[in-house]
């Protein structure tokens, strides 16, 4: 195989999510950073069986303003069919949205404008409190069998426990959901697949015992040769797919969000690599690479963004602008009143989880969006210190800020305003902190 081949076949697996998919699968719980997770790579398992997703409908949805809950589908009962599912997410998110705009309405309506008013509000902002993803399904991992050589390496994960894993990936679910295979066919499929992936990232290389992979290709091979079969003789989701043209069987999902229609914006794993750029007058945001692959202004209300999200994307923007001049000592208190103000930094960081949240949903991006730094530079979580900031991974700006870019440094200049807007504002604030 050349190597045009071989970077093609990894190429494919990452285009459909697999290293997260493996991820999920070494996943402890729902909200752990994916920086903990790469450290536990190497306790990934086989996995022996899958079963549908657990958050399944009716969803409800507590209504402040009109006082009742609203169950998705409408008269609380399900049917237990996947098309139903899919609506009832879908009218679950319009009608967050629609709540939530009225939110706002009401907001305007009584001058509530600033943040910190909006935030004590007897209305607010609503999110589902479990992320739900139309391609969830639940997968059990294997009992470890190298756990002994693994232990000190395993950071609390318990190998001697079955893994319970909530896993999400649109490729592996189509492919069960249209084709319907035996579930014994399908774990074969998936563990065949994650097998050839780890064999392409090696390749052929030979492993160390502190190689992140040396003891899951163990599990792997333990596991094939107790069942009494061969990788290299199993169909993968590649194989599969080149025969079975699985995207033809997906016309009844073809509204797809923004960003995943884009392939270069689709493919971004790291957060600085994602250019966010905020107006902060219109309350639009727009996304692009480096590449310069970018999609349109897009009005947050339209999109799911709250403004209360929206206004700490803005705070960390206007913050990243005046980094550079902030001494050391000073990084906390600058932190905490240019992104806090007057809102609890527990409030902040829940902010930051629904951000975080959201752009998970519609970008592949593997590290953590937002990092914690303990104020006194200790590591995190040996104290656990109340003082705390964190550091916004994203590229970000303001619309002013960005139009200067354009000028100054060759960006697409026909996006730019004819006027560039004043950057008195940030000149103060900034001089405001360093005189603090």
């Amino acid at each position: 195989m050349s190597d045009k081949d071989k970077y093609t076949k990894l190429q494919q697996y990452q285009d459909i999510g697999m290293q997260e998919f493996i991820l999920d699968l070494v996943s402890q719980h729902p909200y752990q950073r994916y920086k903990e997770l790469k450290k536990a790579l190497h306790t990934l398992t086989p996995v022996e069986s899958v079963y549908p997703p657990m958050i399944v409908p009716p969803y409800d949805f507590d209504d402040v303003i009109q006082g009742k809950m609203i169950c998705f589908p409408i008269d609380g009962k399900w049917d237990g069919q996947q098309e139903s599912r899919y609506q009832a997410i879908q009218d679950l998110d319009n009608y967050t949205k629609e709540y939530n705009a009225k939110v706002e309405a009401t907001w305007t309506k009584e001058g509530v404008t600033d943040f910190e008013q909006q935030h004590i509000h007897r209305l607010t902002p609503k999110q589902y409190p479990i992320k739900i993803d139309f391609y969830d399904f639940i997968c059990i991992t294997a009992i470890g069998q190298y756990d002994i050589e693994r232990k000190r390496k395993t950071r609390g994960q318990n190998m001697n426990a079955l893994g319970h894993r909530s896993v999400t990936n649109e490729k592996f679910w189509m492919f069960d959901y249209v084709w319907n295979w035996k579930p014994e066919e399908f774990v074969r499929l998936i563990n065949a697949s994650i097998y050839d992936y780890i064999m392409k990232l090696v390749d052929g290389r030979t492993l160390e015992k502190d190689d992140v992979f040396y003891y899951p290709l163990k599990e792997f091979l333990n596991y094939a040769d107790m069942n009494g079969f061969r990788y290299e003789d199993e169909q993968t989701i590649l194989t599969v797919q080149e025969s079975i043209k699985l995207d033809d069987f997906q016309t009844w999902t073809e509204n797809k969000d923004f960003v995943l229609g884009k392939d270069e914006l689709k493919k971004i794993e790291h957060a600085k690599d994602l250019i966010v750029v905020l107006d902060e007058a219109e309350k639009k945001i727009k996304f692009s690479s480096k590449t310069s692959v970018q999609t349109e202004f897009l009005a947050i209300s339209n999109e799911g963004v709250l403004d209360s999200w929206f206004e700490v994307l803005v705070r960390y923007a206007k913050l990243n602008q005046i980094m550079n001049d902030v001494p050391s000592d000073k990084v906390y208190e600058t932190w905490k009143k240019v992104v806090c103000g007057n809102v609890k930094p527990s409030s902040i960081v829940r902010y930051q989880n629904f951000i975080n949240q959201w752009l998970k949903m519609h970008f592949p991006i593997i590290d953590s969006i937002f990092t914690r730094v303990n104020a006194d530079a200790s590591p995190v979580g040996m104290d656990n210190p109340d003082d705390f900031y964190y550091v916004c991974n994203l590229t970000m700006y303001t619309l002013d800020e960005t139009n200067r870019l354009y000028v100054e440094k060759g960006w697409d200049k026909k996006d730019a305003m004819d006027n560039l807007n004043d950057d008195k504002e940030i000149e103060d604030l900034k001089d405001d902190i360093l005189d603090t």
